[in-house]
């Protein structure tokens, strides 16, 4: 449970408010349109973690853009306390780690989504996400994972646990920890 002193509005936050747009059908939901960001988080899905290194505790607060400050866009269907934003900013290995945790619940049919974003020295670097619906569809992808460097992996679940990886072809490669 978050208290008061979590609400924080980060400086560095690169989301953006279209997001609070987005629905489990916003193709930019799951596929980031920059062709760039698409390349790093599909290299970041594709990497093979290997040894666990540590757990990250992180501190979350709540964004600016968040349902408590920020009404639901008119029209949206939200769900009372929805959309939601949460964030965290924190240094691991050199990289400024930049995470946003994005949600919904909607109605009319009920629908739902989380989407987790990575951005390390403030470029997106990974993603992953889950969502339903009341109709039957939906899927997952969590957990979200990012490139830290050539040789560690950073991934985030959906209870929002922080964890660094050490990359199984780096350990191929003869790189040290």
């Amino acid at each position: 449970m978050m208290t008061e002193e979590h609400i924080g509005i980060s400086n560095t936050c690169p989301m953006g408010s279209a997001w609070r747009e987005w629905d489990l059908s916003t193709p930019e939901r799951v596929h980031p349109s920059d062709p760039g960001d698409f390349a790093r988080v599909q290299a970041a899905r594709a990497a093979v973690r290997g040894m666990k290194l540590e757990k990250i505790e992180v501190s979350w607060s709540i964004a600016s853009d968040d349902a408590r400050y920020l009404r639901a866009p008119r029209g949206a269907h939200h769900a009372e306390e929805s959309p939601s934003h949460l964030h965290a900013d924190f240094t691991v290995n050199g990289h400024r780690v930049h995470i946003d945790r994005l949600s919904a619940n909607k109605h009319s049919p009920g629908r739902s989504y989380v989407e987790i974003r990575i951005f390390v020295d403030g470029i997106l670097a990974g993603r992953g996400g889950s969502a339903g619906s009341s109709l039957g569809g939906g899927g997952n992808d969590l957990p979200a994972i990012a490139l830290l460097g050539d040789d560690r992996a950073l991934t985030v679940d959906g209870q929002m646990v922080v964890t660094l990886w050490e990359r199984e072809c780096a350990r191929e490669q003869g790189a040290h920890p």
